[in-house]
């Protein structure tokens, strides 16, 4: 068996919250953490003459089968749209249990489960699994949620402990802090994300730096320090020698709660929120450098490893990045620079000292390492 590659009689299945529809003909928003994930891993995963199987809890919104990868790739889907949210919750158990007993119903392949976070919907599904000995991995990516509240929040919680505690030994993470708090006996493998060849950009054509802000838009992803940012630059005339050579882009997911309203009165700044996806692939090759500016000490900061980063490198950009243990860990030095401090001030050194090697001609890109850690069939050996 070549090296990569996967026996014909292995399948993987994905059990999930995914939502494929948002993907290549909408806008960027409203493509959740999950679908993300997998969408990456399928496009970059060496995966010929192999069986993959998603099964996507019953939303709103539901999956598209007509997206390109699913035909590339003979992908086989099943998903079901169901409105109400209890009745949803409780199809889902026997709707998850159906299509995995379907699926396996040949015992001799040889399976690989995996579930996205640690759902109640897949409690029959889990069970079933550990009946016939199928090996299954828990994606632990957000477990248990924090984004949910009242009865969800307790719910999740009580699974995320009998998941844990009483089903699983395989898991699946997307960062240190999780990774570490996993039981050394259990088997582990930290995933984040995969690149496969590097896009090129067209930096020649540009007249100014561009410089990206982008994803979700919050406070605790760093909305008020870039604020701080652009008025600090555009007001004081320290900072001339930056103000004239950059210009923002602002696009992604705003906070309904924030405001950004301040930021039309510069003419150096572009809000683009909602940019439709295949406008914001053509914006990210035009791009010189990327912002990543979560708080140190969030939450988000501390449980996810932000995609956003993956995406940027895919497409050669320069990141500055606030403080993040697993991409600390990386030693990315050419193509990441990481703030030694959190605010406006550093961020304007940062911003100084890639405007200088821009111009020297010796910025550098860490392409070798990027590839080794970002790679698709490292999950491969691990399963």
């Amino acid at each position: 068996m070549e090296k990569g590659k996967i026996n014909l009689k292995k399948k993987i299945i994905f059990f999930g919250n995914f939502n494929f529809k948002k993907i290549g003909n909408e806008t960027q928003t409203n493509v959740n953490a999950s679908t993300n994930k997998l969408y990456n891993l399928i496009s970059n995963l060496n995966i010929n003459n192999i069986k993959i199987y998603i099964v996507s809890s019953p939303t709103i919104s539901g999956i598209n089968a007509d997206n390109s990868i699913f035909r590339f790739n003979g992908i086989n889907i099943y998903h079901k749209s169901i409105k109400k949210t209890l009745f949803r919750k409780l199809f889902s158990l026997f709707f998850f249990l159906n299509i995995l007993k379907k699926i396996t119903k040949i015992k001799k392949h040889k399976y690989k489960i995996f579930f996205y976070n640690s759902l109640p919907e897949y409690l029959f599904a889990i069970i079933y699994c550990k009946i016939f000995n199928l090996d299954i991995f828990l994606d632990i990516e957000d477990s248990p949620r924090r984004d949910e509240f009242n009865i969800n929040a307790i719910v999740n919680s009580i699974f995320f402990y009998i998941y844990k505690n009483y089903f699983f030994k395989n898991y699946m993470c997307t960062n240190i802090k999780n990774y570490n708090l996993i039981k050394k006996y259990n088997k582990k493998f930290i995933y984040y994300g995969s690149i496969k060849k590097f896009i090129p950009n067209n930096l020649l054509t540009n007249d100014k730096i561009l410089i990206l802000f982008s994803g979700t838009i919050n406070k605790a992803t760093g909305l008020n320090i870039f604020i701080e940012l652009v008025h600090q630059i555009n007001i004081d005339d320290n900072y001339m020698f930056i103000r004239d050579k950059v210009h923002f882009y602002v696009t992604g997911n705003l906070d309904r709660s924030d405001d950004v309203s301040s930021l039309l009165n510069y003419s150096n700044v572009s809000l683009k929120l909602n940019l439709p996806y295949n406008d914001y692939l053509n914006l990210l090759s035009n791009v010189n450098l990327a912002f990543n500016l979560r708080i140190p000490n969030s939450y988000i900061n501390n449980t996810t490893f932000p995609s956003k980063i993956i995406e940027y490198l895919r497409h050669n950009i320069h990141i500055i990045s606030s403080k993040n243990e697993d991409l600390e860990s990386f030693k990315f030095y050419n193509s990441v620079f990481i703030m030694e401090k959190y605010d406006s001030y550093e961020l304007i050194k940062l911003i100084g000292e890639y405007i200088t090697l821009y111009q020297s001609g010796n910025l550098k890109f860490d392409h070798d390492k990027i590839k080794s850690i970002f790679c698709a069939d490292n999950i491969i050996k691990y399963i």
